[in-house]
């Protein structure tokens, strides 16, 4: 059982790239699903939508980080170390709607993803958890390693 969560993760690794900056994609389902996000080459985080993909992905580009583990993690360790200290200061020091703001854009502009639509959540998060895990081709995420 566990071969097939580690096969689906390969297809989703596999799959075409998505660029954030071209949202809204009317080809992601509705649906529960598994997705991966990259910057560059690099993979900075695996996830799961129990509810929608769509939903989850449009969050994302709000760059809303209440509740958005993603897109907390987003702001404090992908922005800042892709700005550098000087401005990650000085965008710290912004209101809270701002920095949402500013989160969105870099989301829009610097990141891709990938999608695979899973029957549920729970196969969304067993195909999450074995690319965090290391059992893929892939190295582990980098804003969410297990």
């Amino acid at each position: 059982m566990a071969s097939n969560f580690i096969k689906y993760a390969e297809s989703l690794l596999a799959s075409s790239l998505s660029d954030y900056s071209d949202w809204p994609n009317a080809s992601v389902p509705n649906g529960p699903g598994v997705y991966a996000v990259w910057m560059e080459e690099e993979l900075v985080w695996v996830g799961s939508a129990g509810g929608s993909l769509r939903s989850r992905f449009e969050r994302h580009t709000k760059g809303n980080r209440r509740g958005s583990e993603f897109l907390k993690a987003v702001y404090a360790r992908l922005m800042f170390r892709h700005m550098g200290l000087e401005k990650a200061m000085q965008t710290a020091s912004e209101t809270q709607l701002l920095v949402d703001a500013i989160t969105g854009k870099f989301v829009r502009e610097q990141l891709a993803y990938r999608y695979l639509a899973t029957r549920d959540e729970k196969t969304a998060e067993m195909i999450a958890s074995a690319i965090c895990s290391g059992q893929t081709s892939s190295p582990k995420p980098f804003l969410n390693p297990s």
